[in-house]
């Protein structure tokens, strides 16, 4: 299916909701990537972990409204790092307005490479409402930036 990069900032679910009507109704978008939620201003006299709330039932209400996957990119208060490693994986509590957040969502995934040359990507699927959590892996190529499939070839360690 077709993909739409949309890097005017909306400053309301609102207005991004209309320019993804339009694009569906152009391009039959089915995905949205919202790259990521703590630049949408707080309005004023309202504290931060009360407006993540309501924008997350916003983009909810927008993603059943249009019949779209709305994925919410958030950003993380990471751990240390040293040497270009990071001391520990992430956790949920390492998500900016964290309680705000995480219990708003349908589904809560962390991404972790061990240092930046490590190809292997891994995704922790912390909170799944109507799944399962757990992990699995990927093959990240940091040349293209690409995210694959992880494959055990032949003399590779196991995870």
């Amino acid at each position: 299916f077709p993909i739409l990069f949309d890097e005017k900032p909306p400053d309301t679910v609102a207005k991004l909701a209309a320019r993804v009507k339009l694009a569906k109704q152009d391009q039959d978008v089915r995905l949205v990537f919202v790259d990521h939620i703590q630049l949408f201003p707080t309005p004023r006299g309202m504290a931060k972990h009360e407006f993540l709330t309501e924008l997350v039932a916003q983009f909810k209400q927008m993603a059943k409204d249009l019949q779209v996957t709305v994925v919410m990119l958030n950003q993380l208060n990471t751990p240390e790092e040293k040497d270009g490693k990071q001391s520990r994986e992430p956790t949920d509590q390492d998500l900016r307005g964290a309680k705000a957040v995480y219990q708003s969502l349908d589904v809560s995934m962390l991404l972790h490479r061990k240092d930046d040359k490590d190809p292997k990507l891994k995704v922790k699927v912390t909170k799944a409402k109507k799944g399962v959590s757990g992990e699995f892996y990927l093959h990240f190529v940091g040349e293209t930036q690409q995210v694959l499939p992880w494959v055990n070839l032949p003399g590779q360690d196991e995870f």
